[in-house]
């Protein structure tokens, strides 16, 4: 059996979904991904990461049925490690 001492965690992931009324035949939803670095880290060139949010990314859009068709949707990446990892917003 494998122990895991969680008072060492390193890192955790949440998602989290949330779906609302829009309209009639419609739903708005809102999904939020955020990673949190616990403690600090290094690269491998040895530089630390420190701990706290690494990624901290929403989309938002609108589902019409019954054909389940996205007519709005939009993005915000609110934290990224690094700039590039904007140019996937588009």
């Amino acid at each position: 059996m494998i122990t895991i001492d969680r008072k060492k965690k390193i890192h955790d992931r949440t998602i989290e979904i949330s779906t609302y009324v829009h309209g009639s035949d419609a739903v708005a939803v809102e999904g939020r991904l955020t990673d949190h670095r616990l403690r600090p880290t290094h690269y491998l060139s040895g530089e630390c990461r420190p701990p706290g949010v690494i990624h901290d990314m929403a989309i938002r859009m609108i589902v019409r049925g019954p054909g389940l068709v996205i007519e709005e949707i939009e993005v915000d990446m609110e934290t990224v490690p690094k700039e590039e990892c904007r140019e996937t917003e588009n």
